[in-house]
């Protein structure tokens, strides 16, 4: 994958962080609790290992591109 589409996604993967994590505390907030809770730890973490997935570098690449 180029390095531009690893930034684009990487941008979308935060973007839709960003939004779910406001709906959760939004959400919570709204039935008394002050803090995100369990759910948007667990969300965290999604998150985390998705970028951490979209910028795993590939071991296979360099072996694609010296058999050519």
């Amino acid at each position: 994958m180029k390095k531009s589409a690893k930034i684009l996604v990487t941008t979308g993967i935060i973007i839709v962080w960003i939004i779910l994590f406001a709906v959760i505390v939004g959400v919570r907030q709204s039935n008394g609790f002050h803090t995100p809770g369990f759910i948007a730890t667990i969300l965290f973490i999604a998150t985390i290992a998705a970028v951490r997935a979209v910028w795993k570098k590939d071991k296979g690449d360099k072996n694609k591109q010296n058999d050519v």
